[in-house]
Protein backbone atom coordinates (compact mmCIF):
# COMPACT_ATOMS: atom_id res chain seq x y z
CA UNK A 1 0.00 0.00 0.00
CA UNK A 2 1.01 3.64 -0.76
CA UNK A 3 0.40 6.54 0.82
CA UNK A 4 -1.69 9.09 -1.71
CA UNK A 5 -1.01 12.73 -2.15
CA UNK A 6 -4.39 13.68 -2.71
CA UNK A 7 -5.84 14.48 0.90
CA UNK A 8 -9.57 13.82 1.81
CA UNK A 9 -11.65 16.80 2.48
CA UNK A 10 -14.03 17.39 5.54
CA UNK A 11 -17.80 16.40 4.65
CA UNK A 12 -20.96 16.54 5.75
CA UNK A 13 -20.87 13.35 3.70
CA UNK A 14 -18.40 11.19 6.74
CA UNK A 15 -18.89 8.02 8.15
CA UNK A 16 -21.77 7.28 5.19
CA UNK A 17 -21.83 4.81 2.92
CA UNK A 18 -22.65 7.04 -0.67
CA UNK A 19 -21.95 7.26 -3.87
CA UNK A 20 -19.49 10.16 -4.40
CA UNK A 21 -16.40 8.27 -4.91
CA UNK A 22 -14.74 11.38 -7.15
CA UNK A 23 -11.83 11.73 -4.54
CA UNK A 24 -10.85 8.05 -4.38
CA UNK A 25 -11.36 7.81 -8.19
CA UNK A 26 -8.37 10.61 -8.15
CA UNK A 27 -6.71 9.30 -5.49
CA UNK A 28 -6.30 6.07 -6.82
CA UNK A 29 -5.15 7.20 -10.57
CA UNK A 30 -2.00 8.34 -8.93
CA UNK A 31 -0.33 5.14 -9.22
CA UNK A 32 -0.14 2.19 -11.56
CA UNK A 33 -0.17 -1.45 -10.40
CA UNK A 34 2.85 -1.62 -8.52
CA UNK A 35 0.60 -1.16 -5.23
CA UNK A 36 -2.71 -2.94 -4.32
CA UNK A 37 -4.16 0.02 -2.42
CA UNK A 38 -3.53 3.49 -1.80
CA UNK A 39 -3.68 5.22 2.21
CA UNK A 40 -5.74 8.47 2.24
CA UNK A 41 -5.45 11.22 4.70
CA UNK A 42 -7.36 13.73 5.31
CA UNK A 43 -5.69 17.67 5.41
CA UNK A 44 -4.48 17.66 8.37
CA UNK A 45 -2.25 14.80 7.61
CA UNK A 46 -4.46 12.22 10.03
CA UNK A 47 -5.15 8.60 8.24
CA UNK A 48 -8.79 7.84 7.24
CA UNK A 49 -8.93 5.03 5.00
CA UNK A 50 -7.77 3.33 1.77
CA UNK A 51 -9.23 3.77 -1.63
CA UNK A 52 -11.51 1.38 -1.84
CA UNK A 53 -11.28 -0.01 2.19
CA UNK A 54 -11.07 0.55 5.83
CA UNK A 55 -7.79 0.20 7.71
CA UNK A 56 -7.07 -0.94 11.48
CA UNK A 57 -3.70 -1.52 12.60
CA UNK A 58 -2.52 -3.68 14.90
CA UNK A 59 -0.33 -2.73 18.32
CA UNK A 60 0.11 -4.36 21.45
CA UNK A 61 -2.31 -7.02 19.90
CA UNK A 62 -5.17 -4.65 20.34
CA UNK A 63 -7.20 -2.93 17.15
CA UNK A 64 -7.26 0.65 16.27
CA UNK A 65 -8.89 2.28 13.46
CA UNK A 66 -9.39 5.36 12.36
CA UNK A 67 -12.03 8.29 13.21
CA UNK A 68 -14.04 8.92 10.46
CA UNK A 69 -16.06 11.54 12.09
CA UNK A 70 -14.69 14.41 9.56
CA UNK A 71 -13.79 12.42 6.32
CA UNK A 72 -14.82 8.64 5.18
CA UNK A 73 -16.62 5.65 4.61
CA UNK A 74 -17.84 3.55 7.64
CA UNK A 75 -17.85 0.12 5.67
CA UNK A 76 -19.87 -2.83 6.68
CA UNK A 77 -17.32 -5.06 7.24
CA UNK A 78 -15.08 -2.35 9.64
CA UNK A 79 -18.66 -2.58 11.58
CA UNK A 80 -18.25 -6.36 11.75
CA UNK A 81 -15.09 -6.53 12.61
CA UNK A 82 -15.14 -3.51 15.68
CA UNK A 83 -18.87 -5.13 16.91
CA UNK A 84 -18.74 -8.58 16.41
CA UNK A 85 -15.30 -10.58 15.10
CA UNK A 86 -13.08 -8.42 17.89
CA UNK A 87 -15.34 -8.60 20.67
CA UNK A 88 -15.94 -12.66 19.84
CA UNK A 89 -11.96 -13.13 20.28
CA UNK A 90 -11.54 -11.02 23.38
CA UNK A 91 -9.65 -7.97 21.08
CA UNK A 92 -10.19 -4.00 22.22
CA UNK A 93 -10.75 -2.31 19.49
CA UNK A 94 -10.14 1.80 19.77
CA UNK A 95 -11.46 4.68 17.05
CA UNK A 96 -8.97 7.03 17.09
CA UNK A 97 -7.10 9.91 15.91
CA UNK A 98 -4.57 8.13 13.50
CA UNK A 99 -1.20 9.80 12.54
CA UNK A 100 0.98 7.65 9.89
CA UNK A 101 3.74 7.46 12.56
CA UNK A 102 1.79 5.53 14.50
CA UNK A 103 0.62 3.62 11.65
CA UNK A 104 4.07 3.34 10.11
CA UNK A 105 5.13 1.78 14.06
CA UNK A 106 2.17 -0.83 14.14
CA UNK A 107 2.82 -4.51 14.31
CA UNK A 108 0.05 -5.23 11.99
CA UNK A 109 -2.13 -3.40 9.58
CA UNK A 110 -4.88 -5.26 7.70
CA UNK A 111 -7.30 -3.58 5.51
CA UNK A 112 -11.30 -4.96 4.75
CA UNK A 113 -14.30 -4.42 2.98
CA UNK A 114 -17.45 -6.44 2.16
CA UNK A 115 -16.04 -7.67 -0.72
CA UNK A 116 -12.70 -8.51 -0.39
CA UNK A 117 -13.11 -9.58 3.10
CA UNK A 118 -9.90 -9.07 5.62
CA UNK A 119 -6.54 -8.71 4.35
CA UNK A 120 -3.02 -8.05 5.17
CA UNK A 121 -0.76 -5.16 4.28
CA UNK A 122 2.94 -6.72 4.19
CA UNK A 123 4.10 -2.68 3.14
CA UNK A 124 3.56 0.89 3.35
CA UNK A 125 5.23 2.63 1.49
CA UNK A 126 5.18 6.30 1.52
CA UNK A 127 6.80 8.22 -1.66
CA UNK A 128 5.64 11.30 -1.67
CA UNK A 129 8.32 13.70 -2.92
CA UNK A 130 8.22 16.27 0.17
CA UNK A 131 8.58 13.32 2.49
CA UNK A 132 11.37 11.78 0.31
CA UNK A 133 10.99 7.93 0.39
CA UNK A 134 9.99 5.62 3.80
CA UNK A 135 8.58 2.14 3.69
CA UNK A 136 7.10 0.04 7.04
CA UNK A 137 7.22 -3.79 6.55
CA UNK A 138 4.53 -5.83 8.25
CA UNK A 139 5.90 -10.10 7.88
CA UNK A 140 3.68 -11.77 10.87
CA UNK A 141 -0.41 -11.13 10.84
CA UNK A 142 -1.31 -13.11 13.68
CA UNK A 143 -4.12 -10.95 14.56
CA UNK A 144 -5.26 -10.65 11.13
CA UNK A 145 -5.20 -14.18 10.52
CA UNK A 146 -7.19 -14.59 13.61
CA UNK A 147 -9.72 -12.74 12.76
CA UNK A 148 -9.87 -13.55 9.06
CA UNK A 149 -10.65 -17.20 10.79
CA UNK A 150 -13.21 -15.98 12.48
CA UNK A 151 -14.86 -14.35 9.70
CA UNK A 152 -14.57 -17.75 7.71
CA UNK A 153 -16.63 -18.85 11.10
CA UNK A 154 -18.83 -16.45 10.74
CA UNK A 155 -20.07 -16.86 7.35
CA UNK A 156 -20.31 -20.35 7.22
CA UNK A 157 -22.67 -20.67 10.66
Amino acid sequence: MRVCNLRLARSALAGMKHLNRLEHILARAEWQDEFAEGLLLDAQGRVIEATVSNLFAVKNNQLYTPDLSTAGVAGIMRRAIIEKLAPELGIVCRIVDMELDFLQAADEIFLCNSVYGIWPVNQLVDDRQATGLSQSNYSEHLVTHKLQQQLVRLLGE
